[in-house]
């Protein structure tokens, strides 16, 4: 089960690679122009739908392989993607603090993005049950592309090494994304303000502000 698990990592590192060659490549072609929304959105959407796709290929290939642990091949499965899904929004969002702080400005939708994580956990589970959903080009072509690369002597004990750092990675981005939602959620049933949330830290920072400027212009 832990081979399967870094198995993943690896794959998911290895894709990675792979995928941002092939973003940096069209964004060469289109001279590193700012992607207008319809396109930041495809090419997430692409991204994921694929990942998954090769996840659930890989996952098949563990189930027919242990044939007597397929619930739980499945249920550690759906953890990771669910792992993968939620660990994209913790360096998203520093990303958009550094844009802002530059005054510059970049679409985050924290509704689009639950849809993309639920949408993608049934995509998976559905994958798992019909195979052949997952049998695209695109998915084949990745994946075969991975598995090889991952074979290479050399080329594939650097994608393993680095997969594994990139899965543990993910676990923990996934574990803090979890609790502040958690946090969140606690603190609506309660009606208590967030201690966590930014515009309270804001208004706290202001204020602070405010009475150091009063005590200043009231001294001597």
């Amino acid at each position: 089960m832990l081979y399967y698990i870094f198995l993943l990592g690896t794959i998911f590192f290895i894709f990675s690679a792979l995928w941002g060659l092939i973003m940096f490549t069209y964004r060469a072609l289109q001279n590193f122009r700012t992607k207008t929304i319809f396109e930041k959105y495809f090419f997430e959407v692409i991204n994921i739908f694929i990942l998954i796709s090769i996840s659930a290929l890989l996952t098949q290939e563990e189930i027919i392989k242990q044939n007597n642990n397929q619930f739980l091949i499945i249920t550690v499965g759906i953890l990771v993607i669910y792992s993968y899904l939620t660990g994209r929004l913790q360096p998203k969002r520093l990303r958009i603090q550094i844009n802002n702080f530059k005054y510059t400005n970049e679409v985050y939708n924290p509704y689009y993005e639950s849809l993309l994580i639920i949408t993608g956990i049934v995509y998976f589970s559905f994958c798992i049950n019909h195979p052949y959903l997952a049998e695209n080009t695109l998915s084949l072509w990745f994946y075969k592309s991975a598995k090889s690369i991952y074979h290479t002597p050399v080329l594939g004990h650097i994608a393993a090494f680095f997969g594994f750092l990139f899965m543990i990675y993910i676990i923990f981005q996934s574990i803090i994304i979890t609790l502040q939602v958690i946090n969140v959620i606690i603190h609506k049933l309660t009606g208590n303000p967030n201690p966590f949330d930014d515009n309270n830290k804001q208004d706290d920072d202001f204020d602070d502000f405010e009475l150091l400027d009063e005590e200043t212009k009231n001294k001597p």
